[in-house]
């Protein structure tokens, strides 16, 4: 293939089989909003009413605990 026409983004690239959909790159239609920060996520909505927990796992691997702070 010719550089010229990789580098063209309204290129569509039939194939070997006649598709127009299978291997070539997807529009990221929420790119710009993901790497400037500003797009949502599951885990940035704050719902109210839920209990949310955390796990604390020990550095350890074998050690015995005799303490837990709950503060």
């Amino acid at each position: 293939m010719c550089a010229d026409r990789l580098d063209d983004p309204t290129r569509v690239d039939e194939g070997i089989h006649g598709y127009k959909v299978i291997g070539t790159r997807p529009i990221r239609q929420d790119g710009v909003e993901k790497v400037t920060g500003r797009a949502l996520f599951g885990a940035d909505i704050r719902l109210p009413g839920v209990l949310y927990g955390a796990v604390l796992r020990s550095p350890h691997a074998h050690a015995r605990l005799l303490f837990i702070d709950t503060s």
